[in-house]
């Protein structure tokens, strides 16, 4: 059951609506999703959503075993802070960015020296996109090569940009994603999903 009709009206149903897709058909340098206020694809209009959501399956074109996924928010290069903890094949790690970077470091991916059947996946949370708060990401993501190489890890970001009348305050309605040394790889695929409340009451639960 869908949760928005073609009518843009709101229905009970999955919270998840998934709002937009892309597959890289040749080498991409960024991908960028955007709400489209104006839409007749009621969907594609961020200001309904509570959350946004996105899972990611790339690789870089980087000559490297590996590159690191990163992205902007608005559109905007500044007062990204960012805590990453990860573990590899023996060891754990952990380092908090001391500075804000120009940038969100959401983790890793496989690049180019690599078989060309390894990809990186990712799935990263938008928090709280209209509120008045600083916007707050969490990344999931992992890369195997099903023998030494691989990583997990998890990337926390807050951007607390006031360069521009506290822009980070302001809701979130551009999404700019591109590898740090290279371009997406044709096949790699990004799913973006926005979460709404419940918009009905769940008779079911008792009071």
């Amino acid at each position: 059951m869908a949760y928005i009709d073609a009518d843009g009206v709101l229905n009970e149903g999955e919270s998840w609506v998934g709002i937009d897709t892309h597959t890289c058909t040749g080498n991409d340098a960024e991908v960028t999703f955007t709400s489209q206020t104006g839409s007749t694809d009621y969907k594609k209009n961020w200001s309904q959503y509570v959350d946004l959501i996105l899972i990611i399956s790339a690789r870089s074109t980087r000559s490297h075993s590996e590159d690191d996924l990163l992205c902007k928010l608005n559109n905007k290069a500044s007062a990204y802070w960012t805590t990453s903890l990860y573990m590899g094949s023996n060891t754990g790690n952990g380092y908090t960015y001391s500075s804000p970077l120009a940038y969100a470091e959401l983790g890793g991916i496989f690049a180019a020296s690599m078989a060309s059947t390894y990809f990186g996946t990712h799935y990263i949370q938008f928090f709280e996109i209209n509120s008045g708060k600083y916007k707050s990401i969490m990344s999931e993501w992992g890369k195997d090569t099903n023998a030494s190489g691989g990583q997990v890890g998890m990337n926390s970001i807050t951007w607390a940009d006031t360069s521009d009348g506290m822009l980070s305050t302001n809701y979130l309605y551009e999404i700019d994603l591109y590898p740090a040394n290279g371009s997406f790889v044709s096949g790699s695929k990004f799913d973006l999903f926005g979460t709404l409340p419940r918009m009905a009451e769940n008779t079911a639960v008792a009071y």
